[in-house]
């Protein structure tokens, strides 16, 4: 389905999500970046990301908005769930349960939606909720496994990996 079909709500969803994320980048992340010590002094720039996450959310998935964040939020349960495995002998590292986990799980679950859409049922007459053959579900599967080991390693490295990658 293009966005041309559909409906009033979804497109004004669609254009006060991409807004509010826009102010976020341009005005609130830049203005909290010069007083900030710590990644909790943003606060402001992560509610109103968050707040644009979901209101694209809903533009784009519409009528199924709650099966797309029930998704993410088992995504979230899942990676938490792997890192309590992964961690279970150390204490300490029980913490990557709350710190690595549940962001991963998240972040999984939205690149997953992106990417979905883009290599599966972009082209394709049949729904989104529903694929057609097992092929395309195992397909799905393995994409989604990929993600969560990727994302899962990018944030067992901290945010200084960017900065390895790119400004060393």
């Amino acid at each position: 389905m293009t966005i041309a079909g559909y409906t009033t709500a979804r497109k004004t969803m669609l254009i006060a999500g991409g807004l509010v994320g826009l102010i976020c980048l341009v005005f609130i992340y830049p203005k909290e970046h010069s007083t900030a010590s710590y990644v909790t002094d943003y606060s402001l720039t992560f509610t109103t990301l968050a707040t644009s996450a979901m209101l694209l959310l809903y533009g784009f998935t519409g009528p199924s908005f709650f099966k797309y964040i029930l998704f993410t939020f088992l995504s979230a349960i899942l990676c938490a769930t792997f890192w309590y495995v992964y961690s279970f002998w150390d204490i300490w590292q029980k913490l990557a349960v709350v710190w690595i986990g549940i962001p991963s799980g998240i972040i999984t679950a939205l690149v997953f939606f992106i990417l979905r859409y883009l290599l599966f049922l972009r082209n394709k007459d049949q729904s989104i909720q529903h694929p057609k053959t097992s092929n395309l579900l195992l397909k799905q599967v393995l994409l989604y496994i990929f993600l969560a080991i990727v994302i899962s390693i990018l944030f067992l490295k901290g945010g200084d990996w960017w900065f390895e990658l790119f400004e060393s």
